[in-house]
């Protein structure tokens, strides 16, 4: 059997003529005009992000009030993350009692106030219950009974010294107060604990703290 094939072939009379054939042409958008109302991703809700997953573009979904998105810890997404903070503050008038010269001891007299679930109070320091970045901010209003008076204070995470800091009174009048503050930043593993610790560098003389606060806020 022979095969007959058969060539058309089409000559238009002019550039404006058009011969339909009935094939359609694939649909090729113009740059920029697909507005969002013809994107869905599946449960879309306001305030929603569209992220890619390494196979498809995904929805995340919106996060609570005042959360923070970061990268997850293997690196290969995103994820709300909440900071956490805690505070300890110390009534006017706290004695830090039996404190020698250039012996430091703890300060004792606070009170906590708890903002979140993961920071909380542990006798007179500040435990928290999750591992990560942390802030740690000290302020610090004493009362010295000599001009000579230097306050030095440590703050500890877990019993061990971290880092130094100190007040001087620095003016000629006996019993009044100065101040000293400090902000550090520690990675510290779960239900690790902060302190402060102080001493009197100059004399013998019981430092009087008349007001004091330590926060803690949680960075990553």
């Amino acid at each position: 059997m022979r095969k007959l094939y058969i060539t058309f072939i089409l000559l238009c009379a002019s550039a404006s003529a058009q011969v339909d054939l009935g094939f359609k042409r694939p649909f090729v958008p113009a740059a920029n005009s697909i507005d969002g109302s013809k994107i869905a991703l599946g449960s879309d809700a306001t305030g929603d992000l569209m992220r890619y997953d390494g196979t498809n573009w995904v929805r995340l979904p919106i996060g609570t009030a005042n959360q923070f998105l970061k990268v997850n810890s293997g690196g290969t997404g995103h994820e709300w993350f909440t900071r956490s903070y805690g505070s300890m503050s110390i009534s006017n008038g706290a004695v830090v009692v039996a404190v020698t010269q250039n012996v430091f001891a703890k300060v004792t007299g606070f009170t906590g106030r708890v903002n979140s679930s993961d920071v909380t109070v542990a006798g007179v320091c500040m435990k928290v219950t999750t591992a990560g970045t942390y802030m740690v901010y000290v302020s610090v209003a004493f009362e010295g009974g000599f001009l000579a008076d230097i306050f030095r204070y440590n703050l500890r995470v877990n019993n061990v010294a971290q880092t130094d800091f100190q007040g001087q009174m620095g003016i000629a009048v006996i019993n009044t107060t100065g101040t000293a503050n400090f902000t550090g930043i520690y990675t510290v593993s779960a239900n690790s604990g902060f302190s402060l610790w102080v001493t009197n560098t100059a004399t013998s003389n019981d430092p009087t703290i008349r007001q004091g606060n330590v926060v803690i806020l949680r960075l990553i």
